[in-house]
C-alpha cells in the first residue's frame, strides 16, 4: 500500500472526519463564547488557524509514498467551508437583526433566496437545451420512419455536475508537470541499469502473448537495455531514456514491406478511384455524441469549419466495447458466434473453433496495399479483452506498425501497488508518463508514422481511452491538443473518421446521478468524418442522407472495407447504399435498441 498515491485512504479519510469533527466542536465553544462575551482573542485566535489551514492546501498539494499530501487537508478544509459558511450565515442574521428587526431580516433573506432560486431553476430547466443539437444541424425528428431517440428528459445531470470532479484541476500530485519519475521502477520492473531501455516490437507476439492478461508482462519482459540511444533505435520504436527521464518514439520506415504493397497497392488504385490515399481513424471510448459536443468544444469547433458529415443515429449493440468492438474490426455480431439466434444468455450454443478464422480490417487493409498502424494510449491489443475463447474465431494479428507499449511503462502501470483509480490507462485523473499525458505519444507517434511512408497508402488507427474513468473530466486535457493536432495534420489526401463504441457507462456519482440521460447516451455513439473525399456522386448523396439514420458499428466496418478497396458493398448493411427501414435496423440490434417507436424484443448481442 505505500506506492499508492494517496495511501491509507480508509484509515486517513476517517481520521481526517473525526479530526474535522474534534475541531469544529472547538471552533463552536469558542465562537458562542465570542457571541455571548465578545471575546476578540478566541476569535483571532480561530481566523488564525484557518489562515494556516488554507497555507497547507495551497503549499503542501503533493503526495508520494513518503507522505500523504494535501489531499485530506482538501477534504479537511471542504467540510470545514460548509461549515463555516452556516455559521457566517447565523452570525450574519445575529449582526443584522439587531439593526433592522427579525422580520425585515428574514424578508431580505427571502429576497436573496427567491432570486438565487430563480437562477438555480433556470440553469437547471436548461441543461438539455443543447443535446440535439449537431455541428452544422441537429437531430432530425420530423420523419417518423427514423428511429425517435428517447427524449423523455427534463434535466440533464451531466451537464449540471460537469467540472465539479477534475481532481487534475485541484491537485498538483495529478497534474503532468508534476509527476514523480521513480528510478527504482527501471530496476524493479525492467531489471537492468542501462540508460536506454528498449521496448520490444509487440507486433511480432503470438496470439498468447497479445492476449490481455499477459500483453503487459510481455512488453515488460521482452525490453532490452542499451548502453546507447544509436543502439536502441536500431530494433524498437519505443526507447525509455532512463537518464532524462523521458519516453523516445520512432517510427521504423519498413523498406522490404513497401516494395510488397506497391504493386498491390498500384491495382487497388485503380479500383478506388479517386478516394484519398490516407485514412487515419480517431476512436474515442466511451464518448456518445452528447458528451462530444460537450466535453470536447474546440474539437467541435474545428470540426465545424471543415468539410465534416455526422451521424446521429449509430446505436451501440452493447453498452460496453467488446462486442462493439468485434464489429468494429471484425464486421461480427453475437449470431456470427451461434447456432440459432439467441434470446438471453442461457440459451446461445456456440459454434466450435474455425478452421479459417476472422481477419481483422487491418488485414483488410493489407490485402489492398495500404500501410496499417495502430497506436493507443492503452496497454492492450485490439479493443476488447482478447482471451482464448476470441482466438477461437478471431485472429488478433497486428498492424504492419504498433504503438502500444508506452502505456505498459511501470509508471502508469504499476500492477504491484493497485491504485488504479491514481494511476493507470483508466485513471481518474490525467495519464502522466514522463511528465507528458498519455495521448501525447499517439500524437507523435501518428506524425511519425505519416512522415515515415509519405507516398505510400496507410491507414493509421488512433485509440483514446481518457473518456474511459468515472468522473468522466480527464478527457478535458484531451481537447485543445486534439483540435491543434488535427488541424496540423489537414491534408487533402487524408481522410478523418471519428467514432466511440458507445458512451458513458463508468460507475460512480456521475452515472448514479445521470440516472435516465445516461441510459440513452449509453447507446448513442458518435460518428464523424471530415475530409472524406472522392466519393461518387452517389455515394456522397446516400451518406449525406444517411447521417439521420440508425446504424450499428458493422455499417462502420463495412465502410472501412469499402474504403479499403472501393468496392461497393451494395448490402444493407452499407453506408453509401440505400438502407432498410430503421424498423428493420432496430431488429437487427435487438433488445438494447433505444428506438421509441419501433419494438425492441428478439436477442440479447451481449458475445461473452
Amino acid at each position: 500500500m505505500k506506492r499508492h498515491h494517496v495511501p491509507g485512504i480508509p484509515y486517513m479519510l476517517g481520521l481526517t472526519i473525526l479530526s474535522f469533527i474534534l475541531f469544529t466542536y472547538e471552533f463552536n465553544s469558542r465562537f458562542k463564547d465570542y457571541i455571548r462575551f465578545e471575546k476578540d482573542f478566541d476569535l483571532k485566535v480561530m481566523i488564525l488557524i484557518i489562515l494556516n489551514i488554507s497555507m497547507l492546501v495551497l503549499f503542501f498539494q503533493t503526495a508520494d509514498y513518503h507522505r500523504f499530501g494535501g489531499l485530506y487537508t482538501y477534504i479537511f478544509v471542504t467540510l470545514m467551508t460548509i461549515y463555516l459558511t452556516f455559521r457566517l450565515i447565523c452570525f450574519i442574521t445575529h449582526k443584522i437583526s439587531k439593526s433592522i428587526g427579525i422580520l425585515k431580516t428574514l424578508i431580505i433573506w427571502g429576497l436573496i433566496i427567491t432570486y438565487y432560486s430563480y437562477r438555480f431553476h433556470t440553469y437547471i430547466y436548461s441543461s438539455c437545451e443543447n443535446w440535439k443539437k449537431g455541428l452544422s444541424v441537429g437531430l432530425d425528428e420530423t420523419n417518423i420512419e427514423l428511429c425517435k431517440i428517447p427524449d423523455d428528459i427534463q434535466i440533464c445531470p451531466f451537464e449540471l455536475t460537469d467540472g465539479y470532479l477534475d481532481l487534475s484541476k485541484h491537485f498538483r500530485m495529478f497534474q503532468c508537470e508534476y509527476q514523480e519519475i521513480r528510478p527504482d521502477y527501471i530496476t524493479t520492473y525492467y531489471k537492468t541499469e542501462k540508460p536506454y531501455i528498449g521496448h520490444p516490437l509487440s507486433k511480432n507476439f503470438n496470439y498468447e502473448q497479445r492476449w490481455f492478461d499477459t500483453f503487459y508482462y510481455e512488453i515488460i519482459n521482452n525490453s532490452k537495455g542499451y548502453d546507447t540511444l544509436e543502439e536502441a533505435l536500431v530494433n524498437h520504436e519505443v526507447i525509455v531514456d532512463t537518464k532524462n527521464s523521458k519516453m523516445i518514439t520512432s517510427v521504423l520506415r519498413n523498406e522490404t514491406l513497401v516494395k510488397e504493397r506497391q504493386q498491390t497497392m498500384e491495382k487497388s488504385n485503380k479500383l478506388r478511384g479517386d478516394l484519398q490515399q490516407n485514412l487515419m481513424i480517431v476512436f474515442i471510448d466511451t464518448l456518445s455524441r452528447q458528451r462530444l459536443h460537450k466535453k470536447l468544444p474546440e474539437t467541435a469547433k474545428y470540426l465545424k469549419g471543415q468539410n465534416h458529415k455526422e451521424f446521429f443515429r449509430l446505436h451501440s449493440l452493447i453498452g460496453r466495447t467488446q462486442e462493439n468492438a468485434v464489429s468494429i474490426l471484425y464486421g461480427k455480431t453475437l449470431e456470427d458466434f451461434v447456432h440459432e439466434p439467441a434470446y438471453g444468455q442461457d440459451d446461445r450454443k456456440f459454434k466450435g473453433p474455425l478452421e479459417e478464422k476472422w481477419e481483422s480490417i487491418f488485414e483488410e487493409f493489407k490485402k489492398q496495399g495500404f500501410i496499417t498502424g495502430h497506436t493507443a494510449n492503452n496497454c492492450e491489443t485490439n479493443l476488447f479483452f482478447q482471451n482464448d475463447f476470441f482466438d477461437q474465431y478471431l485472429k488478433n494479428s497486428a498492424p504492419d506498425h504498433e504503438n502500444l507499449s508506452p502505456m505498459c511503462d511501470p509508471h502508469i502501470k504499476d500492477y504491484l501497488s493497485g491504485d488504479m483509480d491514481f494511476r493507470s490507462s483508466f485513471a481518474s485523473t490525467r495519464r502522466c508518463i514522463y511528465n507528458k499525458d498519455s495521448f501525447e505519444y499517439v500524437f507523435e507517434y501518428t506524425r511519425q508514422f505519416f512522415s515515415a511512408y509519405k507516398t505510400e497508402n496507410k491507414m493509421l488507427f488512433m485509440t483514446f481511452m481518457d473518456m474511459h474513468e468515472g468522473t468522466s473530466e480527464v478527457i478535458n486535457y484531451l481537447d485543445k491538443p486534439l483540435a491543434l493536432f488535427l488541424k496540423e495534420m489537414e491534408d487533402e489526401n487524408t481522410a478523418v473518421f471519428m467514432f466511440s463504441d458507445h458512451g458513458f457507462h463508468m460507475g460512480g456519482i456521475r452515472k448514479d446521478l445521470a440516472g435516465r440521460q445516461q441510459e440513452i447516451e449509453l447507446y448513442n455513439s458518435f460518428m464523424i468524418m471530415n475530409n472524406m473525399l472522392g466519393l461518387t456522386e452517389q455515394q456522397e448523396r446516400m451518406l449525406n442522407f444517411n447521417q439521420q439514420k440508425l446504424l450499428t458499428h458493422v455499417h462502420v466496418y463495412n465502410f472501412f472495407k469499402f474504403w479499403a478497396s472501393g468496392v461497393d458493398p451494395n448490402d444493407q448493411m452499407s453506408m453509401i447504399s440505400t438502407l432498410p427501414h430503421d424498423k428493420d435496423t432496430c431488429t437487427f440490434i435487438g433488445q438494447t435498441c433505444f428506438c421509441q417507436n419501433f419494438f425492441n424484443g428478439g436477442k440479447y448481442q451481449i458475445i461473452q
